[in-house]
C-alpha cells in the first residue's frame, strides 16, 4: 500500500510522463497503485499545494458530468527533482530521474 506522499510522487511522475490528463486515466494507468477513492483527494491537495494546475475539460455532445484535466506545474517538477535527489521520505525507488 502506498502511503500519501508515494501517492501524490505516482500523480507527479504520471504527468510528467503523460502530460495534461484525467483523474481516471491515471487510475487505469496506475494498476493497483491509485485508487478511484484516492485520486481526486491526492489531485486536490497537490493543486492547493501549488504542484499541479486544473482547468475544466471541454465537454463533449452527451457528456453529463463536467470533469477536469490536470498538468504538472514547475514547481511539481521541481519536488519531482528534491525528490530524486533525497529519496527520503518516499516509498521504494520509482525509477525516478531528475528532470530539467
Amino acid at each position: 500500500m502506498k502511503t500519501e506522499s508515494g501517492k501524490r510522487l505516482e500523480i507527479l511522475l504520471q504527468l510528467r510522463d503523460h502530460g495534461e490528463c484525467y483523474g481516471l486515466e491515471m487510475v487505469n494507468r496506475a494498476g493497483s497503485t491509485l485508487k478511484r477513492g484516492t485520486i481526486y483527494v491526492a489531485l486536490n491537495r497537490l493543486v492547493d499545494d501549488g504542484l499541479v494546475v486544473d482547468r475544466p475539460a471541454p465537454r463533449g455532445e452527451g457528456s453529463r458530468l463536467p470533469t477536469r484535466l490536470y498538468a504538472l506545474r514547475d514547481d511539481g517538477r521541481r519536488a519531482i527533482n528534491a525528490a530524486a535527489m533525497a529519496q527520503v521520505g518516499w516509498d521504494a525507488p520509482l525509477g525516478i530521474e531528475a528532470v530539467a
